[in-house]
């Protein structure tokens, strides 16, 4: 609770469909019924190691999104905002730009049991988009069959029906949210390091610490003639910045020992991309 701060009860979702993988093995002490309650006491043994790394990587993937919310029905735009926020998300001020876009759409119509009675259905789907992307993460819909309100008036059976439909989206939205995240950091983002003045033996230097240093890889590179720029297709799970922790020292000792005479200057580096000028040293 102390390391995982604003994302408690997100973590407490994401960990908990993972309990199993961190048990290594446990002696059941006492086990009885209490008042109608069965209960449990056992000892277990915790791979803590594993557990805090994956709490590092979900806090690295829950603290990046930033959301915007669209909506059909306006009104609930703030239903799923109050959601993001219990969890512990960002949502766009309009000072930082949204890396992650929701979209709310609803309907209702109406229906008729075998007795000739009338009454309202609604159906919800939520959709979460990746904006660097354009990847949809997921899309939740309700089952409209469990939101069958047959009751008078008609405006009350669409306000009851509504009821009974986000209630039934909210005990889905929150989890879908961090295993959809969760899954698509684990399948790494591509990055860019672009290469000013570079040459092949620069670019290899480059791919083989980056390859070896770091828990990423070099999927394909790029090469621009006309500029000497070199643009490096880097695959990496976590922010581009960690990737930079982990490797740029290695990176200008290699240079200092194998870089003839040349090393990199790291211009800057941005949520996507990493400029570097290769001068003479």
């Amino acid at each position: 609770q102390g390391k995982s701060g604003t994302f408690n009860n997100a973590l407490t979702m994401a960990l908990s469909t993972k309990t199993e993988g961190y048990v290594s093995g446990y002696e059941i002490l006492d086990e009885d019924i209490e008042r109608g309650n069965y209960y449990i006491i056992m000892m277990a043994e915790v791979n803590a190691s594993k557990l805090l790394n994956d709490v590092n990587f979900y806090l690295n993937v829950l603290g990046q999104p930033v959301f915007t919310v669209t909506s059909d029905n306006k009104s609930k735009s703030a239903w799923i905002t109050d959601e993001l926020e219990r969890l512990g998300f960002s949502i766009n001020d309009g000072k930082t730009k949204a890396t992650h876009a929701f979209s709310l759409k609803q309907s209702q119509r109406e229906i008729e049991d075998h007795k000739g009675s009338k009454g309202i259905e609604t159906a919800l789907t939520v959709t979460l988009k990746d904006n660097h992307t354009g990847d949809i993460l997921f899309t939740v819909i309700n089952e409209p069959i469990k939101t069958r309100i047959y009751v008078k008036p008609v405006s009350r059976a669409k306000q009851v029906s509504e009821h009974v439909a986000y209630k039934h989206m909210q005990s889905k939205l929150g989890i879908e949210v961090i295993q959809s995240l969760a899954k698509n950091a684990e399948k790494g983002v591509i990055y860019q390091i672009v290469l000013k003045n570079a040459k092949r033996t620069d670019v290899d230097i480059f791919k083989h610490v980056l390859n070896n240093g770091t828990s990423g890889s070099v999927e394909s590179w790029n090469w621009d003639k006309n500029g000497k720029v070199m643009t490096l297709n880097y695959r990496f799970s976590g922010p581009l910045s960690e990737a930079f922790d982990q490797s740029l020292q290695e990176i200008y000792g290699t240079f200092k020992t194998e870089g003839k005479g040349r090393r990199p200057h790291m211009k800057k580096v941005d949520k996507r991309t990493a400029y570097f000028d290769i001068v003479r040293s």
